[in-house]
């Protein structure tokens, strides 16, 4: 069962996995700039680096998948910045390099665990995937996490051992695994397109209307406001890299490979567990489903272990 958020208020209580301050950006008004400037930056950098699509949607899910339900300790609150060093998440590191980068434009003003949760929904809202809504206000750890079974979820893990990580946070194992390695099957293929045409653009030196076309995927200029708002021209319906899409497809391809042994191993750990097979099957015939599930999975992983608290008495 999908460990669930609930709502107390202050004082923040210690033994809380991961607290939310509901009234951190103040103002509706406030909440909104913060949020339209975060997304705006983070699809400037994806513009740019596209090759970083699944990695930022990988970052919640890892810093998450420290969640203890029987101790209350561990779960998306930002110490994933701490844990780098550890076999499951050092592929992590530019992408965390990346998000830091986003933080100073943002003059701190958004924790790391929220950069992160915005960066996954970007990268699934940028490719023409559904829109994921990310709950604002976490409070970021200021140490690493106990391991807890996160460390499964490392890089030649077994079947058993990705079932694992994701049963012992409170997810939905097979169903979960297959659904998250789509997702990061989906983004890689779209960002190695796009770098590929990148490259090509720029060999030919025919990057001109290219660049024109990035352009578009951003919010438009920031300006200042008072009381630290900003404001953003936007225009949402344009807001995506173009070309390939955020689907199935990559679940797709791998159910229908006449050689597994050309897959990687972990295609090959799932393709081999008659769980997650059946997923896989499911999934690759239904896009709708696929990307419906996705964003409802994201959300429920940026949530794990949380209390919704208010400092405003």
């Amino acid at each position: 069962m999908i460990a669930v958020a609930h709502v107390v208020t202050a004082p923040f209580r210690a033994e809380a996995a991961v607290i939310i301050d509901t009234e951190r950006f103040g103002d509706k008004e406030l909440k909104v700039s913060a949020i339209n400037k975060v997304k705006q930056n983070i699809r400037n950098v994806l513009t740019q680096r596209p090759d970083l699509l699944p990695y930022f949607f990988q970052l919640t899910l890892h810093d998450a998948l420290t969640f203890n339900p029987n101790t209350l300790e561990g779960g998306p609150n930002g110490s994933l910045r701490f844990e780098l060093e550890r076999e499951a998440n050092q592929e992590l590191k530019e992408a965390h390099s990346a998000i830091e980068s986003i933080r100073k434009l943002q003059r701190g003003d958004m924790s790391y665990a929220d950069t992160c949760a915005f960066a996954g929904a970007v990268a699934v809202e940028i490719t023409g995937g559904p829109r994921i809504v990310v709950q604002l206000g976490r409070e970021d750890s200021s140490e690493a996490d106990p391991e807890w079974k996160s460390g499964m979820f490392k890089p030649g893990a077994s079947a058993e051992e990705l079932k694992e990580a994701f049963n012992a946070a409170g997810l939905r194992g097979a169903r979960d695994v297959v659904l998250f390695h789509g997702a990061i099957g989906s983004l890689n293929d779209i960002g190695q397109s796009r770098v590929s045409k990148i490259k090509a653009l720029d060999a030919d030196d025919e990057d001109d209307e290219d660049v024109e076309d990035l352009d578009d995927v951003t919010y438009g200029k920031v300006t200042s406001a008072k009381r630290g708002a900003v404001l953003v021209s936007s225009n949402v319906s344009q807001l995506t890299l173009g070309g390939q899409k955020f689907s199935n497809a990559y679940l797709a391809a791998i159910f229908k490979a006449k050689d597994p042994s050309r897959l990687s191993q972990r295609d090959q750990a799932i393709l081999g567990d008659k769980a997650m097979l059946a997923e896989v099957q499911r999934y690759a015939t239904n896009n709708s489903k696929f990307t419906n599930d996705v964003a409802d999975l994201f959300q429920a992983i940026s949530l794990l272990g949380s209390s919704y608290e208010s400092l405003r008495l």
